[in-house]
């Protein structure tokens, strides 16, 4: 009986040692974020009225070489997005239902954060009409600084920034794209 005290007590012990570890490390990583946000590390959107995001790149279906060069004089919105993010699966799942033979859709593009066929297969077949843009490294959406996914940039006519929003319904980034008439927003 005694021994297994002895093993009960030391396991206690124990327990209270690496919770006491864990608790440190957590005060540490909360330390470091809050120096960060103090210097203006993290979340920072690059300011309304700054240039928007230069790319050169190819739609992931159509091969395409696409430009923001090709936006400049119309107002569009970059949606970001990533394979790995459900959110991001029912967003695009949903605007391909709200978008369907919209014009309004000529005013959109889809970054997709992930390895080619990981977007193509994700998201290939939602939003036909919409660019899909490879962004395996997540360059555009860091240097705009976007942290989370899905996240949607409004630009102007000059591709400058209009303003930033995470959607979790596809009737917010058409309440964002350029009016029209041809468009029915449905739950």
């Amino acid at each position: 009986m005694t021994a297994l005290l002895f093993i009960a007590h030391a396991g206690l012990w124990i327990a209270v040692v690496v919770q006491g570890l864990a608790i440190c490390v957590l005060l540490y990583k909360n330390n470091r974020l809050l120096d960060m946000v103090a210097q203006g590390g993290i979340g920072d959107h690059l300011a309304a009225g700054s240039l928007g995001p230069q790319f050169r790149t190819t739609d992931l279906r159509t091969g395409k070489v696409v430009s923001q060069e090709q936006f400049v004089g119309t107002r569009a919105s970059v949606l970001f997005v990533t394979p790995t993010c459900r959110d991001c699966h029912r967003l695009m799942k949903g605007l391909a239902t709200v978008l369907a033979g919209s014009e309004r859709a000529d005013s959109l593009l889809a970054f997709c954060d992930g390895a080619n066929r990981n977007c193509i297969g994700s998201f290939g077949k939602y939003l036909s009409g919409v660019p899909l843009l490879a962004e395996e490294n997540g360059n555009i959406a860091e240097r705009l600084g976007i942290r989370a996914r899905p996240a949607l940039v409004e630009l102007d006519a000059a591709w400058r920034i209009v303003g930033y929003s995470y959607p979790s319904t596809p009737e917010h980034v058409v309440r964002i794209l350029p009016e029209s008439s041809d468009i029915e927003v449905r739950p």
